[in-house]
């Protein structure tokens, strides 16, 4: 046996082929897999492998196929893969406490406005929030605002959740999507606004995206939807640290106690674009739809998060569309 024939796994006096080693490798826990690459330059050669992250992904109980074909022919690939096995970035819901059962937990209070943010558990006044199985066993509790504008932020660091500069880089382009369940009472209707920000270190918006709406009373549960995209033009990378989500609610009609919007089942997942799909996109415009939500963004609060940058302009520098 010659060293250039030895892998680097040997079975009594027999050098296993490499598609069975990629095989037993495989096998590791994922989260142990990064320590393989240390071992010799044959096992990282195969940690480098799409053939073995395919074992990886289907043992672990994600799709393969599932994973865009631009993805797996960069030469970066096994970064992508790894996160996708270990992190669960394509799958997962970056949300934590996405309706409140463990009340303000992993939220911040950026506006507590009139009679404060509650959470109601069940929520009242409305019909009870359709079953999914997402969200099985957290059905029961919602986010409820007052008579005056409330904020919940959360803040999610990108490195923590999986993913680096590098990752960002290799995926793009890529899109954040923020979805909610809302709802109205019987005899109240309601102000809403999601916004989705790209934030770095000193926590300011390098890119941001927001939705507004305004829900009559008795709308019992509908899903809105924030999309936040990140396309080739869009460079700033090594700038970027965290991405935050602020909900935002009022009621229409200035009572006091919880009567404005209920929002729960919170999610922000991570999607790839295909090149059709970003052909498809249009720019993000930032315009308040209804000028009754337009109040929110006046004040040095707003401005010292979205300020009026070449990236995004701030909803209240604009008139509103009508």
């Amino acid at each position: 046996m010659s060293i250039a024939d030895w892998n680097g796994f040997e079975l009594s006096g027999i050098i296993l082929p490499d598609l069975a080693l990629e095989n037993i490798l495989a096998s590791v826990q994922v989260n142990e897999i990064l320590k393989l690459r240390e071992v010799c330059q044959v096992w990282r050669d195969i940690i480098q492998r799409r053939t073995f992250w395919k074992i990886v992904c289907e043992r672990n109980g994600i799709d393969w196929k599932s994973i865009p074909s631009r993805i797996k022919e960069h030469k970066r690939s096994w970064i992508v893969f790894y996160a996708v096995c270990n992190e669960r970035i394509f799958q997962r819901n970056f949300i934590r406490n996405h309706s409140g059962h463990s009340q303000f937990d992993y939220w911040q209070k950026l506006q507590d406005g009139a009679d404060r943010i509650i959470v109601e558990s069940p929520p009242i006044g409305i019909d009870p929030v359709p079953t999914d199985a997402e969200f099985m066993g957290e059905n029961d509790s919602a986010f409820v605002y007052s008579y005056d504008w409330g904020v919940l932020q959360q803040k999610l660091n990108l490195k923590d959740v999986g993913l680096t500069k590098e990752i960002m880089r290799t995926i793009m382009p890529f899109q954040f999507t923020a979805t909610q369940m809302i709802g109205t009472r019987f005899d109240c209707g309601g102000c809403f606004c999601v916004v989705l920000c790209l934030l770095d270190k000193n926590g300011t918006a390098l890119s941001f995206n927001m939705f507004d709406t305004i829900i009559p009373p008795g709308e019992n549960w509908m899903q809105t939807t924030c999309a936040l995209n990140v396309i080739d033009e869009f460079q700033r990378f090594d700038d970027i640290e965290s991405l935050a989500i602020l909900i935002c609610g009022k009621d229409t009609q200035y009572w006091a106690g919880n009567y404005g919007i209920k929002c729960t089942r919170i999610s922000v997942k991570l999607k790839c674009l295909s090149q059709e799909e970003v052909l498809r996109i249009t720019p993000h415009v930032n315009y308040v739809s209804h000028p009754q939500n337009a109040h929110i963004f006046i004040g040095n609060f707003w401005r010292s998060i979205l300020p009026n940058r070449s990236v995004g302009r701030c909803p209240y520098s604009r008139a509103p569309r009508h």
